[in-house]
């Protein structure tokens, strides 16, 4: 099957939909499956299967900011791909946003595939779905990766629930996996499945606790508030302001870059323990996450999923996150979630879990992680892309 994964955003900059569209690109070739991706890209592909429509502009969505290209260029770039790429189904993700998918809308000669990432409808949102109703009707399949996405989708396209099914997004499972948890945790006689990602070297000589944020600096993702409780603990009598050994002191590594980045490096930059990684590529991003012991994901709103806490779980790794309905129903109980926007509560939860860390006591036991990495599997990329080839072939789709 030749299958068309269109993606409104530029596949070569750091975001949840276009980890999606990868993830499944390399898990449908895993499969004996060919996969395009379709979107704009800002340099040279650095793998295969991707067919850039040009460069991307920076354009502000639902408290971010989104990388998306408008040119009539890559309009008649995607028009082409799309009618002389012989597909048997194209893969529409955030069909709704312009670009790209709009163009796969109006020319696809193929049955359609919608999947809808976004959670909270703006006004520009809502205008988007009303003048985009009647192309979603064109689509064989309507999905959602959540159940506050499928919630969304309905609200501004004024459509019945049942039309939407709720496929969640996965993680690439393996790539996350670090060698020496694995180990670890297979001493305790835990089967890990496809748990067989490669040997992760060390980023920080530091011998104590990592605490690891990743996201884009900027207010919905709620940097400012974990920077506020890091710095509340080390005037405390928290973990790490009583650890008595510096070497086993935590430290706080932050990656990415936004439009907050200068204002919180003057103000915390010289802050006990963090460090700031800037942006991260890929695959730096996977080494990153593998030294981390603790990941923090303190959002304020507008998260659909948390595909980014299925990561840290693969990598072993203790989770704590804001308390989101879109957080909560992805990490159960595999992590500890706080209310959004207190930086009080997130300093108290981030001292219980670095206390764990040095114990290897509850949510950090081997035990604990252990069950941590196998309910991430149930999420695999690879069960997500079989899924997916179910569908494409129910509705008609070629072999």
């Amino acid at each position: 099957m030749r299958i068309g994964l269109v993606c409104p955003y530029s596949i070569s900059q750091p975001g949840g939909v276009q980890s999606q569209v990868l993830g499944l690109r390399r898990a449908f070739a895993e499969l004996g499956e060919e996969a395009v991706v379709i979107a704009p890209c800002d340099r040279e592909p650095r793998e295969e299967g991707i067919f850039s429509v040009g460069r991307s502009i920076s354009l502000p969505a639902n408290g971010s900011i989104a990388p998306i290209s408008l040119s009539p260029l890559s309009l008649a770039r995607t028009r082409s791909v799309v009618l002389c790429g012989a597909f048997d189904v194209l893969h529409l993700h955030e069909p709704l946003a312009p670009g790209p998918t709009w163009a796969a809308l109006e020319w696809g000669q193929v049955p359609l595939f919608g999947t809808f990432h976004r959670t909270g409808a703006s006004m520009a949102y809502r205008v988007v779905g009303r003048l985009g109703y009647r192309a979603i009707e064109r689509m064989a399949w309507c999905g959602a990766v959540s159940e506050e996405a499928r919630a969304t989708a309905c609200e501004v396209l004024s459509m019945d629930p049942e039309r939407f099914e709720v496929v969640p997004n996965a993680v690439e499972v393996g790539r996350f996996a670090k060698a020496g948890k694995i180990s670890d945790l297979q001493s305790h006689g835990v089967a890990l499945g496809d748990m067989k990602g490669p040997s992760l070297l060390p980023v920080h000589s530091n011998k104590g606790p990592v605490v690891l944020f990743i996201g884009r600096h900027e207010e919905r993702k709620g940097l400012e508030v974990l920077l506020a409780a890091w710095a509340s603990l080390f005037g405390g009598a928290g973990s790490m302001a009583t650890c008595s050994e510096d070497e086993m002191r935590p430290s706080l590594l932050v990656s990415g870059s936004g439009p907050q980045t200068g204002r919180l490096k003057a103000t915390y930059g010289a802050t006990e323990g963090i460090s700031w990684l800037g942006r991260l590529e890929d695959e730096e991003l996977v080494r990153v996450m593998g030294t981390a012991d603790v990941v923090v994901a303190p959002s304020l709103r507008g998260e659909s999923f948390g595909v980014v806490l299925l990561e840290a779980l693969s990598a072993g790794a203790v989770v704590v996150a804001s308390d989101l309905p879109g957080y909560r129903s992805v990490l159960g109980d595999h992590g500890m979630l706080v209310p959004p926007g207190n930086p009080g509560a997130l300093a108290r939860a981030l001292d219980s879990v670095l206390e764990q860390v040095l114990t290897r006591t509850g949510l950090a036991s081997p035990r604990a992680l252990a069950a941590s990495m196998k309910h991430a599997e149930r999420y695999s990329m690879h069960k997500l892309a079989v899924r997916y080839l179910e569908l494409y072939k129910a509705v008609g789709a070629t072999d």
